[in-house]
């Protein structure tokens, strides 16, 4: 029996699973046009959330340039950026770089960007699909963009949303996730209306700021915002009258309860959980 050939979208599956796309000839290693805009954000009065978000998505369309140590490289197209998806050059052996969150692997956004960084590594193009499911494996999924610049951190959420092909939810913007903190802090949220990141209120943003009720304890409202780099705060609102001695333990048995939701644990690569008394 002659099995049917597979459709374009069959065979636009199973050459992303193989990383046999063919070569841009357009490419010399030059930032791509996503990537590019993305690192253009800054880090901003957000902490970097825009910028982080926006080279996310970038990366899910847009290879990357990794350092290969001179004596590893091998079968280099021309300029030393080779076909992007070759099979020649696996395996990799990634470069790691300490940041203040831990390890992580090292790619950059251009063949420039590195040489300005590792003049004496070989860059090679690279599918950040893959970067990924290396580093969930070698540094518990955090990726350094630019370690000589910018040096963007890519949290293990982000990375591992990327190795699986998904689409990534930021912990700020995961409306869910704050319902069920404010559940846990025994808030109940009545209306949704701004969002807010590190202080700064809007309309649509990267923090969820949502119209909440106390029933009569010590804590006001939660947030959830982006506090740089990889760390993600939870802000757990409290108001002043209601602080006296049994508020105080109720503020730490609510700490202790939002610490333990296994989707904050899911959605975050580091969490602090900070306290903050309104005025």
């Amino acid at each position: 029996m002659r099995l049917p050939a597979p459709d374009a979208e069959q065979r636009n599956k199973i050459s992303a699973r193989l990383r046999l796309h063919a070569h841009d000839r357009a490419d010399h290693g030059q930032v791509l046009p996503l990537t590019a805009a993305a690192l253009a954000l800054g880090e901003g009065a957000d902490q970097g959330a825009a910028r982080l978000e926006a080279l996310v998505s970038a990366l899910r369309e847009e290879r990357v340039v990794v350092p290969v140590v001179v004596g590893l490289a091998a079968d280099l197209g021309a300029g030393g950026v080779p076909e992007v998806g070759s099979q020649k050059h696996d395996p990799v052996e990634f470069v790691r770089c300490g940041t203040p969150f831990g390890p992580a692997l090292v790619v950059y956004s251009s063949q420039g960007s590195l040489l300005a960084d590792r003049s004496q590594d070989r860059p090679i193009a690279f599918d950040f699909h893959k970067v990924c499911l290396a580093a969930l494996v070698e540094t518990g999924g955090r990726v350094c963009m630019d370690p000589g610049g910018a040096a963007v951190v890519l949290p293990r959420p982000a990375v591992a949303a990327c190795a699986q092909g998904d689409d990534w939810l930021p912990a700020w913007r995961d409306l869910e996730l704050l319902a069920e903190l404010r559940e846990l802090a025994g808030v109940r949220a009545v209306r949704a209306t701004r969002v807010e990141v590190a202080g700064a209120s809007a309309d649509a943003g990267t923090g969820a700021d949502v119209g909440a009720v106390a029933p009569g304890g010590p804590v006001a409202d939660v947030r959830v915002v982006h506090a740089g780099g990889v760390l993600v705060r939870v802000e757990v609102l409290l108001d002043a009258a209601r602080l006296v001695d049994s508020g105080r333990a109720e503020v730490e048995e609510t700490l202790r309860r939002i610490a333990t939701s296994p989707r904050l644990r899911a959605a975050v690569d580091e969490v602090e959980l900070r306290p903050l008394v309104l005025p």
